[in-house]
């Protein structure tokens, strides 16, 4: 027996267990844990910062199931320039945080006002939000908004195992 054929069947198995391992990484990743945000390395992506309110992109979803499709539809299109202004202002402040994070030398107090700059957009960006969460709200019949935010809670509560129902 050569080598070649005497290490074929290690390396056959090192190739299995490393593609098991990768399928389920990424079927763990897919039906896993919803992620959370990654702080400064999340520019771009809107995260679930409020515990069982949907971001913008799911809140879509759940709303087209729900039957609110059409209302979300039209209140983001009345506020989706302000909204993406605030995003834009959110990520330019969290990539000078980050810049000033990673300055050499390290300035404290510039780092400081850049995470507070941060805060203050975040307080913003999360305030128009809440308000097109409520505007739509008022716009719904209580079924739909109940279905709406139910699933919410519902998909959040999925996680936390049965303390959730219990601590209710």
């Amino acid at each position: 027996m050569t080598r070649l054929q005497r290490a074929m069947p290690w390396a056959l198995g090192i190739s299995l267990a490393v593609n098991l391992l990768l399928i389920g990484f990424l079927a763990g990743h897919r039906l896993g844990r919803p992620q959370h945000g990654a702080g400064l390395a999340s520019e771009g992506r809107w995260r679930e910062h409020d515990a069982g309110l949907p971001g913008p992109r799911r809140l879509l979803r759940q709303a087209r199931r729900a039957g609110a499709g059409e209302p979300l539809r039209k209140l983001m299109g009345v506020h989706r320039e302000g909204l993406r202004e605030n995003r834009r202002a959110l990520q330019n402040a969290r990539r000078r945080a980050a810049e000033a994070m990673a300055a050499e030398p390290y300035d404290p107090k510039a780092a400081a006002a850049a995470l507070g700059v941060v805060r203050e957009h975040s307080a913003t960006s999360q305030a128009a939000a809440h308000r097109l969460l409520l505007e739509l709200a008022e716009q719904l019949d209580p079924p739909t908004r109940k279905n709406l935010f139910q699933h919410s809670e519902r998909r959040r509560n999925r996680w936390r195992g049965s303390e959730a129902t219990e601590n209710r």
